[in-house]
């Protein structure tokens, strides 16, 4: 649900694997060749995890809000943190209380 101010809104999940995700940076950033058949958008997001897209003196902080949406949360975290490299930073958003990444912040109402 979005909650907007005239009220709730039904939403459908889009994202729910890494390959979503992939797929959904390719759309967002367009690198070369994105839409070629042979496009391999997974690696395409292991690489900008690695190594910042923008350039090396631009990293970038990758948000993933609604973590709890995702088919298996904990496989696509376990393969996100084992892609990412600094400077690159990720920001991972849940209402899952039970899930914790590396470093828990929890926000009041």
């Amino acid at each position: 649900m979005d909650l907007l101010p005239h009220g709730p809104r039904p939403v459908r999940a889009r994202v729910l694997s890494v390959d979503d995700i992939a797929e959904d940076l390719a759309r967002q950033v367009e690198p070369p060749g994105w839409q070629d058949r042979g496009f391999d958008a997974r690696a395409y997001l292991a690489q900008s995890l690695a190594v910042s897209p923008l350039g090396p003196d631009l990293p970038v902080l990758f948000v993933f809000d609604n973590f709890e949406t995702l088919r298996n949360p904990v496989d696509v975290f376990r393969w996100i943190s084992t892609n990412v490299r600094l400077p690159n930073k990720v920001l991972i958003t849940t209402r899952v209380r039970e899930f914790q990444g590396d470093y828990h912040v929890t926000v009041g109402a």
